[in-house]
């Protein structure tokens, strides 16, 4: 499982075991015998694992632990199955040591690596009571951005509905967009 994964189940896992039901209009606490029609909202820590990373020539980057965090919000559907959504971010420090192929010559830098994750998630609980075994699995996408330039700035302009036009240059960098997903057992 990649990294990503973990990250989301080990905050599903981590939401599930430690963070209470949110008390507010709207939204009910699990009662005994039953949550079915009930809300959940959730802040789930999230934590990723310190890595290295080799790439070709002998280009290497090592990345930094990091403890992120997020939002969720959740709807059980009846006593035994509820869907929710997470949003999770991190931002981990990372040292590069890069090496240029055609003269050999190695150049350092440091920066960081976010990583936003949104998914979509199913649970199902094995019995009716408050404390209970379950199982839950997602699917979502996860970006990350190294913020590493890709090419120069370029002059652009967006709209804000309250500032009006707002333009300047932008640097570009090197992200990716995923597909991840989660199991988990709780």
């Amino acid at each position: 499982i990649g990294r990503i994964a973990l990250l989301v189940m080990f905050s599903v896992v981590a939401v599930g075991l430690i963070t209470p039901v949110a008390e507010a209009e709207g939204f009910t606490t699990v009662r005994p015998g039953g949550r079915g029609g009930s809300w959940e909202f959730f802040l789930p820590l999230t934590y990723v694992d310190s890595s290295h990373i080799t790439g070709q020539g002998g280009s290497s980057a090592q990345l930094n632990s990091d403890i992120g965090f997020g939002f969720g919000l959740g709807y059980n559907v009846n006593d035994n199955f509820a869907l929710s959504g997470i949003w999770s971010w991190s931002s981990q420090g990372y040292e590069a040591s890069i090496v240029n192929a055609s003269t050999g010559t190695v150049e350092h830098r440091s920066g960081t690596l976010d990583s936003t994750t949104l998914s979509v998630n199913a649970t199902y609980y094995a019995s009716h009571k408050e404390f209970t075994p379950f199982v839950t699995a997602g699917v979502g996408v996860t970006v990350v951005n190294t913020n590493v330039p890709s090419s120069s700035p370029v002059y652009t302009c967006v709209w804000d509905p309250y500032w009006g036009y707002m333009c300047g240059y932008v640097t570009p960098t090197k992200s990716e967009n995923d597909v991840s997903y989660n199991v988990g057992i709780g």
